[in-house]
């Protein structure tokens, strides 16, 4: 890594930590201008109705899920054999990951994934292929269901922006994936992907074999893959149902604290939650996360006690009961007989795609 490398990551680790002890400032201020309300909203928790809190749970779980199966969806598309069981397992301990590591959660956990699948038999290729298009998927499902949500409430503000951030972030890697078969850009990442392999062999003396070889046979691979198009549509709507059940989570978390759902904000109110989370000031968005859907829960029509209360309740399912589930399948995952057992599992033996 070069000098003005390590100076960026620095400036942008710098900049992060900033951010947060902003942020972590601003929450603590809050605590105390809002300690009534604060107070307020924890004795409606302790009123809680139990039935709606399991539905929370239900939903989240079935959010979770989602994700599992339309990336064991991909995987199959270049012929890995991977149990349900596997995948659900790699999606809560990379989310426990993701969330549990400042600054280089969502990256690790990338990482983790794609080793992951490889231990349970996929091909390095067809691992970060999935993991990519997964990723597309997900962020065009999240502007739809923003979409909708902008329709319900008649806001087309929000639907420009959801636009704007699928436009910056997954269009251009959707490009470069489609363009894979075009001679030019696949010079361009061979080139590119041939120094990266190149460095990292020089540091971790990984991956054997000439670079230029491993990167050539590595987009053959790729762009053999040819899923269907059922597999698209079934991924595409498992995208989506990843993100509805989410919302559901709230509106049941909402339910919990004995409050009428605001349908016609709800949706919206989550995304403002979402795009916080997604930036990553905080790990898992702490602080910011509860902040930021407190207050389009209170402009879309709840109480201030009872918008806070419900956050509270979604929170603790989403954030730290999968928090929980992951950590624990992380330290599950290092005892014996886990990635080498589950390939050798049949495909359905967990559930189907």
């Amino acid at each position: 890594m070069s000098e003005r490398d390590g100076a960026r990551r620095a400036a942008r680790f710098g900049l992060k930590a900033a951010v947060a002890l902003l942020t972590l400032g601003a929450t603590v201020w809050l605590v105390i201008a809002q300690r009534d309300r604060l107070l307020e909203s924890l004795s409606l928790l302790r009123h809680a109705q139990w039935g709606w809190v399991l539905a929370a749970v239900a939903a989240e779980a079935v959010s979770m899920s989602a994700m599992a199966r339309q990336q064991r969806r991909l995987l199959g598309v270049g012929g890995s054999r991977i149990s349900l069981a596997g995948v659900l397992a790699t999606t809560y301990a990379g989310n426990a990951i993701s969330v549990g590591l400042p600054v280089a959660g969502p990256a690790a956990a990338t990482v983790f994934a794609m080793r992951r699948f490889v231990s349970l038999g996929a091909d390095a290729s067809v691992a970060g292929w999935t993991l990519a298009v997964s990723g597309v998927f997900s962020s065009f499902a999240l502007v739809a269901v923003v979409a909708a949500g902008a329709a319900v409430s008649g806001s087309g503000l929000a639907v420009v922006s959801a636009a704007v951030g699928v436009l910056v972030a997954a269009v251009p890697l959707a490009a470069l994936l489609l363009s894979l078969r075009r001679p030019g850009p696949r010079r361009l990442v061979e080139r590119l992907g041939t120094r990266l392999v190149a460095g990292a062999q020089k540091v971790a003396g990984k991956p054997d074999g000439d670079p230029e070889e491993i990167v050539q046979e590595g987009l053959e691979q790729v762009t053999a893959l040819q899923p269907s198009t059922r597999t698209l549509v079934v991924t595409a709507a498992l995208a989506v149902l990843n993100w509805i059940a989410d919302a559901l989570c709230l509106a049941f978390a909402i339910k919990a604290v004995g409050a009428d759902v605001p349908w016609q904000g709800l949706l919206l109110a989550w995304a403002a939650g979402t795009a916080v989370a997604s930036l990553g000031l905080t790990p898992g968005g702490l602080g910011v996360v509860e902040a930021a859907l407190s207050s389009a829960l209170i402009a879309a029509g709840l109480a201030g006690s009872t918008a806070i209360a419900a956050v509270l309740v979604y929170r603790i399912v989403s954030l730290w009961l999968v928090l929980a589930a992951g950590g624990l399948t992380l330290v599950g995952l290092g005892g014996p007989g886990t990635a080498e057992e589950e390939s050798g599992k049949p495909a359905g033996a967990g559930g189907s795609g």
